[in-house]
């Protein structure tokens, strides 16, 4: 572990189609709690596939609660909910025929 590094949040995202495809890792700093870097890591999942222009993809978390709460219709107004709401609009604007679950 180099200095500061006990800082940053790591994020891992893989995309397969039945067999590994590609994979991207990313830090984040701050520290955050972790339901808002597991929100943090699909969002940014999101953008890289969007980037990508790739569509027509399922989402698999693995945090129960970022999952049920995307899936969710109630308001979440923390920071965790700002995420979540901005990935809503994200994957219902580009990624028409995706969803998210949890695994």
């Amino acid at each position: 572990m180099g200095i500061g590094d006990k800082e940053l949040r790591r994020i891992g995202i893989c995309v397969r189609d039945g067999a590994y495809v590609l994979a991207k890792t990313l830090s984040i700093s701050p520290m955050t709690y972790v339901d808002v870097g597991e929100a943090l890591g699909l969002f940014h999942a999101l953008k890289w596939l969007q980037d990508m222009q790739m569509d027509n993809v399922n989402f698999v978390a693995d945090s129960k609660t970022t999952a049920d709460t995307f899936n969710s219709k109630q308001t979440n107004v923390t920071k965790f909910g700002q995420i979540i709401a901005a990935y809503e609009f994200m994957l219902s604007s580009h990624f028409v025929n995706s969803r998210v679950e949890f695994n």
